[in-house]
């Protein structure tokens, strides 16, 4: 959960990232994601989330495809 105007930085690591917006809105490198939005993140990539009003969201941690 994340406060208007937060930020938090997400890194998924050696995996691969999906985050879920159950709730509320999202900046992402000049995106914008509303409830029922959703993206992934490949692993090592790096991106600052910046919480445009009061949200929620579900993270994901899924394995790499080899």
């Amino acid at each position: 959960m994340l406060k208007q105007n937060d930020t938090f930085n997400l890194t998924p690591g050696d995996y691969i990232g999906y985050l879920h917006l159950v709730k509320g809105e999202l900046k992402v490198a000049n995106e914008s994601f509303t409830a029922g939005d959703a993206f992934a993140m490949d692993p090592k990539q790096q991106l600052e989330l910046q919480a445009s009003s009061d949200l929620e969201a579900l993270w994901f941690t899924l394995p790499p495809v080899r």
